[in-house]
């Protein structure tokens, strides 16, 4: 019995409780730049770990119009890693789909944390970017 609340009490703490060790500090992302369909949106991030170790998690993605009354594109999930403390980067990791036509877009996601017990997600955006036609005779 004393077991049976052990595990419980445990599970109420990292289900109700527990903080997951990543955070982002400047959100949503600006992005900067032109983005062009199948290129990236270059964003500065402050991505920061509480945990003492390198540690990796996996984060899932969607690409989504402005005003659109349509579902967020789902995009394929990455797995990264993160050192302990805060480290600016710059992320390259998000591509608008090379299908996109111009207009104004943004990138949503969530990080998936594991936990002592439960998975916790932690959410991340990006401003609006305006997506611009490629210039004629650029190769891919």
């Amino acid at each position: 019995a004393s077991l049976v609340i052990l595990l419980a009490g445990l599970y109420i703490y990292s289900a109700f409780f527990e903080e997951p060790w990543l955070y982002y500090k400047n959100m949503p992302f600006h992005v900067s730049g032109p983005v062009y369909a199948g290129g990236p949106a270059i964003s500065p991030i402050l991505r920061c770990s509480s945990a003492k170790t390198t540690q990796a998690y996996t984060t899932t993605r969607s690409f989504q119009k402005m005003g659109a009354n349509q579902a967020p594109t789902m995009l394929p999930s990455l797995s990264l890693t993160v050192e302990p403390g805060c480290e600016p980067a710059i992320s390259r990791i998000n591509i608008a789909p090379e299908n996109t036509l111009p207009g104004w877009y943004r990138f949503l996601g969530k990080a998936s944390i594991h936990g002592l017990f439960v998975i916790h997600e932690v959410d991340w955006a990006t401003d609006f970017f305006e997506v611009v036609e490629k210039p004629k005779g650029d190769k891919p």
